[in-house]
Parts: C-alpha cells; structure tokens; sequence
C-alpha cells in the first residue's frame, strides 16, 4: 500500500474546496488546523464570503468591509464574531446567531 493513496490532504485542491463547502464554521476552522495545504484551502474567500454575507447584517459588513478594506473574507467574519461576542450555529448550512 503506498501511503500517499490514504491520505486526504493529496486530494486535488478542487476537489478539497467542494468538500469544505459543505463544512459549517466550527469543522471548516477544525480542517484549517489539520495541516498547512488545509489551511490554505479553508482560507479561501470562496467558503468565507457565503457564511458572513449570511451572518452580517448588510450594514455591519459594508462598515467592516471599509474600515478593513484589505481583509479577506475570513478575517471579516473573525473580526465581526469578535466584536459582537456571539456564537453560531449551522442549521441545514444556514448560520444564526445563537
């Protein structure tokens, strides 16, 4: 058996992402923790930008998106999840506050 068969993180970087899409944020942040390959793949703006549009109200993601213009989408999510100290939870890949 050739190691590298078994193991995900050779998956191709397309297939990875399609796969993390259907991740809610606590197992998207788990998956970015598994390795460096992971973690670049979880980052993309793709996965991020759906989740804050749906958790931010639109003002608070137009005052975030000027005052951190060179954030990515993750990082507004952070940022926003920070300032407003609140939890979310994934129902059916929608996020409410919880």
């Amino acid at each position: 058996n050739d190691e590298s068969s078994l193991n995900w993180k050779y998956l191709p970087e397309e297939i990875s992402l399609r796969l993390f899409q259907l991740l809610d944020v606590l197992h998207l942040s788990f998956v970015m923790s598994c390795c460096r390959v992971w973690r670049k793949i979880a980052s993309d703006d793709v996965l991020w930008r759906p989740i804050v549009e749906v958790a931010m109200h639109i003002s608070q993601l137009k005052y975030l998106r000027s005052k951190f213009p060179d954030d990515d989408w993750r990082g507004i999510f952070l940022k926003h999840k920070e300032s407003e100290k609140i939890k979310y939870i994934n129902v059916s890949n929608k996020y409410f506050r919880n």
